[in-house]
This record gives C-alpha cells, sequence and structure tokens, in this order.
C-alpha cells in the first residue's frame, strides 16, 4: 500500500473539528486506509482533550499517529523521538494503537532528516498552496 498524506493544519492553532471538512473533502474519493498520520496532536493532554487527530481517529475509526514539531505544554504523554542525528525532539501522540509503536512507526518514516519526508513534502505542498 502507498501511503499518502494529507496537511491541513494544527488542532491547537486552527481548532480541529473546524478542519474536518477539508479533510471529508480530501479523503472521501481516497478509498480505504489503513493509518493516517496528521501534523499536530492527536490527544492535546494525558486526559484525552481531543486534538485533529483524535477527531480523525473518530471520523474514520483507523489508528491515528500525530506528529508535532513543537511542545505542546499540556502534552505530557506525548512520546519524543528523535531523528536524523537531531537535539529537537518531535513529538507523537497516537489513538487506535499504542503511542510507544506510533513512535517506532516515525522513527522508521523516510528521510534522513528530523522530519520524515513525506511530512516535509507535503507540508511544502500546503505552503504553496499546491494539490500535487
Amino acid at each position: 500500500m502507498v501511503p499518502r498524506v494529507c496537511r491541513i493544519g494544527s488542532a491547537a492553532e486552527r481548532g480541529a473539528e473546524g478542519e474536518l471538512p477539508a479533510l471529508r473533502a480530501v479523503l472521501s474519493d481516497a478509498g480505504g486506509y489503513a493509518l493516517l498520520v496528521v501534523d499536530g496532536y492527536v490527544d492535546l493532554d494525558p486526559d484525552g482533550r481531543p486534538g485533529l487527530g483524535a477527531h480523525v481517529h473518530t471520523e474514520w475509526g483507523v489508528p491515528v499517529v500525530g506528529v508535532a514539531e513543537t511542545a505542546f505544554r499540556s502534552a505530557t504523554h506525548a512520546v519524543e523521538v528523535r531523528r536524523g542525528g537531531a537535539i529537537r525532539p518531535l513529538y507523537v501522540t497516537a489513538r487506535g494503537l499504542p503511542v510507544a509503536e506510533a513512535g517506532r512507526l516515525v522513527e522508521r518514516m523516510a528521510g534522513a532528516h528530523r522530519i520524515p519526508d513525506a511530512l516535509r513534502r507535503v507540508d511544502a505542498l500546503a505552503r504553496a498552496g499546491t494539490a500535487g
């Protein structure tokens, strides 16, 4: 299976529920997913306050991995993942699979740098306003 990645944005910055219509539009024609990766947090705190990834998990019913570049003060449950010799970690959260397993998946994502190649590419496309 070829993974597809869609960067909509950070739930903490924009409000997670407001991003669901855009995700529905992008993912409606895509078919079944085994796993989705979001740019940001799945849960914003250890008590489960939902971020974008939690809403995505509820909507699509598949495991969701959240990858955030910055620490969110209340997200003390996030697993720190260091890639590519980076000093600064990524912060990984998940629903539908153990967060430790999600962290291992992020560690193994393609790319030699801190940010996995797929997330770097999607971020560049989103910033450029390009769909392809």
